[in-house]
């Protein structure tokens, strides 16, 4: 049996060396995620020092938001500019909107505050904000993140439930009349 050459150990040790390299750059193409977008709803009733958290919900983004979102990716962004309180039997992807928007009693669909970007572990996020006070005692159990603040314009990017979709109730003229709700988006790409 010959006995190899330093030549051919070379070769052997140089193609190895390539292949575990070739394997780290497979793996960490292969282990790279599409981007998704993840959020938190957080639901306060009340006003000021007063305010109290009454949920937290996750939510769903619909089939549009993710269109909306795909499209901002190649620089055709809309702004995320409104929130709507309602009512709606299902959260479901397909939806744009609520099934029942509510239009008056001071939960008309209104602009939202937006925040500045910040990191939410270690992803960027912003946080979306906006109150409701009401002039008529209202009950509601679902909002939506819109593109406008037209009410009832089919353009849901989001939906949730304030808590299992049960109605809330808002009653005028006391403090817990007004909600506040902050919807967190994080944006995370990796």
């Amino acid at each position: 049996m010959n006995k190899p050459t330093f030549k051919q150990i070379a070769v052997v040790a140089l193609i190895a060396s390539l292949a575990f390299s070739f394997g780290l750059v497979a793996t960490n193409v292969r282990l790279h995620q599409t981007p998704q977008v993840t959020a938190n709803v957080y639901f306060y009733e009340g006003s000021g020092a007063d305010a109290k958290l009454i949920a937290e919900s996750g939510n769903l983004i619909t089939d549009f938001g993710e269109e909306t979102m795909l499209e901002a990716l190649v620089g055709n962004a809309t702004d995320i500019t409104g929130i709507a309180a309602g009512n709606s039997s299902t959260i479901d992807q397909t939806d744009t909107g609520l099934d029942t928007e509510a239009t008056d009693s001071g939960f008309d669909r209104v602009a939202c505050n937006v925040s500045a970007l910040w990191s939410n572990s270690g992803d960027s996020a912003r946080n979306f904000t906006a109150s409701f006070d009401a002039t008529v005692t209202i009950s509601v159990n679902s909002v939506i993140l819109t593109l406008s603040t037209v009410s009832e314009t089919a353009d849901a990017m989001a939906t949730s439930f304030i808590t299992d979709g049960t109605q809330h109730q808002f009653p005028l003229s006391t403090p817990a009349s007004r909600l506040t709700v902050v919807w967190v988006l994080t944006v995370n790409a990796n």
